[in-house]
């Protein structure tokens, strides 16, 4: 089984997440600051370097005034 990290659900999820960030006009610096981590925390995640657990992607998501369910639901159509 391939980890999930190399998968292009994985990638997919990691976009949506940049692109949110963008969208908010936020740096990574600004999002690492409002989670209370490095900058480099959301750096390597953005890299796929670092696997982002589901309590993590809930806290980014509420950081960026963004709704996770929408981005959930199209992880489990493909």
């Amino acid at each position: 089984m391939t980890k999930s990290t190399y998968t292009d659900n994985y990638a997919k999820l990691i976009k949506q997440l940049v692109d949110c960030r963008k969208k908010q006009k936020m740096t990574q610096t600004e999002l690492s600051a409002c989670m209370g981590k490095p900058q480099s925390f959301i750096a390597k995640i953005e890299n796929k370097e670092r696997r982002l657990d589901v309590i993590e992607f809930l806290e980014l998501c509420k950081h960026m005034q963004i709704n996770p369910i929408p981005i959930v639901a199209s992880l489990i159509d493909n």
